[in-house]
C-alpha cells in the first residue's frame, strides 16, 4: 500500500507518459480504492461518539478487490469523471474516460499489492490468507511492531521510487 501521495504520483506518472489519457479519470481512479479507509475512519469516529456499535458497511480493504473495482469503483469513476468534465466544462470521450479508469484502477492495485499482509485481490472467490508478493523488509529505525514496521517500509519504499520516477520522467519528457 501505498500513501495517498504515491497514489498521486502514480497518476501523474501515467499522465506525462500517456496524455492521451483522461486526467480527471486517473486522478479519481488513483484514489477510489481507498474509499474503504474513509469508511473505516468515519465509522472509528461514529462509533467513539456513541452513534453506532459494530456496523461496517464494508469489509475493510474491500475496495482492493477486483470484484468491487469492477462492480462498484469502474461506475463511480465513470460518473464522477462526466460529473466533474461537466461542471468544469471540460470536454471528455467516454472510450477515453472508461480506459483511464481502467488503468487508474489497475496501477492502484498494483501498487498496494506488497503491502497488504494478507491477498484482498480475489476475495470473495479466492482468499490468500498469506501474501506472496508482501513486502518483508523492515526498516530498524521505525519503532514499530513488526506489522507496521513492515507496511510502513514498503511506504516508504513505494512513494520513494514513485517520486523519483515522477521526477525522471518530468525531466525525461522536457
Amino acid at each position: 500500500m501505498a500513501s495517498h501521495l504515491g497514489h498521486f504520483l502514480s497518476f501523474y506518472i501515467l499522465y506525462i507518459l500517456f496524455p492521451h489519457l483522461n486526467p480527471i479519470a486517473l486522478f479519481i481512479a488513483s484514489q477510489l480504492p481507498d474509499l474503504d479507509y474513509v469508511q473505516g475512519y468515519v465509522l472509528a469516529l461514529m462509533r467513539k461518539k456513541g452513534i453506532f456499535g459494530s456496523y461496517t458497511l464494508l469489509e475493510p480493504k474491500s475496495m482492493h478487490t477486483l470484484l468491487w473495482a469492477a462492480l462498484f469503483l469502474l461506475p463511480l469513476g465513470i460518473v464522477f469523471t462526466v460529473i466533474i468534465s461537466l461542471v468544469l466544462s471540460v470536454p471528455y470521450a467516454l472510450p477515453s474516460i472508461v480506459s483511464s479508469v481502467i488503468i487508474g484502477l489497475s496501477i492502484h492495485l498494483l501498487i498496494d499489492l506488497p503491502g497488504h499482509r494478507n491477498l484482498p485481490l480475489f476475495r470473495p472467490f479466492k482468499d490468500f490468507p498469506q501474501n506472496p508478493v508482501l513486502f518483508r523488509y523492515k526498516f530498524s529505525f521505525l519503532r514499530l511492531d513488526d506489522t507496521h514496521a513492515r507496511e510502513w517500509s514498503y511506504i516508504i519504499v513505494a512513494d520513494t521510487i514513485l517520486a523519483i520516477s515522477a521526477i525522471a520522467v518530468t525531466i525525461l519528457k522536457q
